[in-house]
């Protein structure tokens, strides 16, 4: 969720009413499902023993201060800061520290244009009112979408599978709390423009909305043009890397692949098994290759390399795989420990520290 899109401004001002019940019942059918597969596996007593222990175990970590952006699993602090602050009331500053690393004058251009039209769709939109509602009505909207926003977390009372980073892609799982948060930011904005004279405050609200919708726009090109990176070092290495499995007639063979940097910024090049083992089976069609990127996450043991991908372990058992190095070109058959240790400390990039989800950190 990078940041208030210009379509909300523009739209949620009038019609957040549809989407606040859209997430509202949404979540309720998947909350509902949720414990109606829990109880099949219950006690004699009738509770389930894990789903109780996650609950607990979720309502501690959604209070804990001492978290990273990489961490699993809900949290109120994280959420007000990433949701209210770095992309609500502080994204002009976000958008700042973007445009100081990331400056383009399309992207400048770009972030005007949807800033001056925002604010003149919401200055016309309430051009026919007298006046803009009252503090009261505006921190109503505020609270409101607030538990609107936690109502899209719900499931996450019962699940861990959720990251607030600020530009990776765990940052998906957020979409169902987004109507709430333009809801909170609406009210938050319209509280600002109380604080002028009234005649002032249409234009003042009008204003805030545009800068807030032209800050997202510059965070969101940012963003983007990690994106569109990542996605020319992935061509550039997946044909590197068809041409050495060509070259040495790598079939029904376990690769592990080092030698470039799994991230573009918060953009995957290649980060998993299931990404890379899918591109190479299709471009070769040969479904016999399975394959994973060398990652900070990973153990050589006695008999395998065990790597630990979003919680789950995979193993590349020595004498049927092999090390393929992008950078220097060269393929290592991992016959045992040593020669697996001796691959994962081969020549690599240097590579900014990085995180599943997360990527490497741009702001």
């Amino acid at each position: 969720m990078a940041g208030m899109r210009p379509i909300q401004c523009i739209i949620l001002v009038v019609l957040y009413k549809c989407f606040g019940l859209y997430s509202v019942g949404y979540q309720t059918v998947i909350l509902l499902s949720y414990l109606a597969m829990a109880s099949t596996n219950t006690r004699n007593d009738g509770i389930s023993g894990s789903l109780a222990e996650d609950l607990v175990d979720n309502f501690w970590t959604s209070v804990s201060f001492h978290r990273n952006e990489s961490d699993f699993g809900f949290n109120f602090w994280q959420f007000l800061d990433r949701d209210f602050f770095e992309y609500g009331i502080g994204l002009p500053y976000t958008a700042a520290k973007a445009s100081v690393r990331f400056f383009h004058w399309p992207d400048a251009g770009l972030a005007l244009a949807v800033g001056l039209l925002s604010a003149a769709t919401v200055f016309f939109a309430f051009n026919k009112s007298k006046q803009l509602a009252s503090r009261r009505r505006w921190l109503m909207a505020t609270l409101a979408g607030i538990g609107l926003a936690l109502a899209g977390y719900a499931i996450f009372a019962f699940e861990r599978n959720i990251q607030f980073t600020l530009a990776g892609v765990g940052n998906r799982v957020s979409m169902m709390a987004l109507p709430g948060v333009a809801i909170a930011l609406l009210g938050i904005l319209g509280l600002a423009s109380t604080i002028v004279m009234p005649q002032a405050r249409q234009s003042a609200f009008a204003v805030l909305v545009g800068l807030l919708c032209a800050s997202g726009t510059l965070v969101n090109s940012a963003i983007a043009e990690y994106f569109a990176d990542a996605s020319r070092k992935q061509a550039a290495v997946l044909s590197k890397l068809i041409d050495l499995i060509q070259a040495n007639a790598l079939n029904n063979t376990d690769l592990v692949i080092g030698g470039f940097c799994p991230y573009d910024g918060p953009a995957p090049v290649f980060e998993a098994s299931w990404d890379i083992t899918g591109a190479l089976r299709s471009r070769l069609r040969n479904p016999t290759i399975r394959a994973i990127v060398l990652n900070s996450n990973y153990k050589a043991e006695a008999d395998a390399i065990r790597f630990t991908i979003y919680g789950n372990d995979e193993l590349y058992e020595y004498g049927r795989s092999k090390g393929i190095n992008v950078l220097t070109g060269t393929v290592i058959d991992l016959a045992d420990q040593a020669a697996a240790e001796r691959f994962v400390t081969s020549d690599a990039p240097a590579c900014p520290p990085s995180a599943f989800g997360v990527g490497a950190r741009i702001f």
